[in-house]
């Protein structure tokens, strides 16, 4: 039995020693692996990078011609726009020349001689004859319309203000109208008391 279990205990040994041996292997294995891989990865972002570069050169190069152009063109306006500018300037001052000529051919305002002012009195006093003045003339036009009333066809007897209105819608509008009226227009009226003795009325009250 002793020496069975010597011979287990040798054979575990071996196992163990070669179990170590593999395992040893295996790790060194897996470390180099993991190293090939780190390099493979490190080598393709590399070569990523590069490319990202080499890509980005063209759209590089093309910004900094557009920019180029964009500024060339800016600066170009802005020429043209001081150009301008300046033009502007000049034809303002040019004519404020001309308008300070022209002004100073004018006569001052100092030499010019105000209007005289109207005394309060004086002004008192004109508008008071004006308002005489306007009630005359109101008081002589209510006295003529009021003898051109009494003169009018109204005046004549028997002619009423009815009568009037017919006469005045037959176009008689004055003592003319009667006197010089045809017969037969009068004789439209023939049924109006005295109408026969308008014409000479109106001729009496003509002269």
């Amino acid at each position: 039995m002793g020496k069975t279990s010597k011979k287990i205990d040798k054979k575990v040994s071996q196992v163990k020693e070669l179990s170590n041996d593999l395992l040893k292997d295996i790790n060194k294995k897996v470390t180099s692996t993991k190293k090939d891989l780190q390099k493979q990865v490190d080598d393709l972002t590399a070569q990523v990078n590069e490319l990202r570069e080499e890509a980005t050169k063209p759209a590089t190069k093309w910004l900094k011609k557009i920019e180029k152009q964009y500024q060339k063109q800016l600066n170009k306006q802005q020429k043209e726009f001081e150009e301008r500018a300046e033009a502007l300037l000049e034809t303002k001052n040019k004519l404020v020349g001309q308008l300070e000529d022209a002004l100073s051919k004018l006569p001052l305002a100092d030499k010019i001689m105000p209007a005289p002012k109207t005394p309060a009195k004086k002004a008192k006093a004109t508008v008071k004859k004006a308002a005489t003045t306007a009630k005359a003339k109101a008081s002589t036009a209510t006295k003529k319309a009021t003898g051109a009333a009494k003169s009018g066809i109204s005046s004549m007897k028997g002619v009423g203000p009815a009568t009037v209105k017919k006469l005045n819608a037959a176009g008689f509008n004055s003592l003319e109208d009667i006197v010089n009226a045809p017969a037969d227009k009068l004789a439209e009226f023939k049924s109006v008391r005295g109408s026969d003795s308008w014409v000479e009325q109106a001729k009496e009250l003509l002269k």
